[in-house]
């Protein structure tokens, strides 16, 4: 019955949640970058 479900909703006219999150940005990538380095440097710090 679930499976059955799970088939109904994903074959609904309603939203489909099925393509995944976005591709990252240039910015995304950017605010990584200074939080990683944040990270590590309070590693090293200890």
């Amino acid at each position: 019955m679930e499976r059955h479900l799970n088939k109904k909703a994903r074959r609904g006219k309603s939203k489909n949640h099925l393509k995944g999150p976005k591709k990252r940005t240039e910015l995304d990538d950017l605010h990584f970058r200074e939080s990683f380095e944040k990270m590590v440097q309070k590693a090293l710090d200890m």
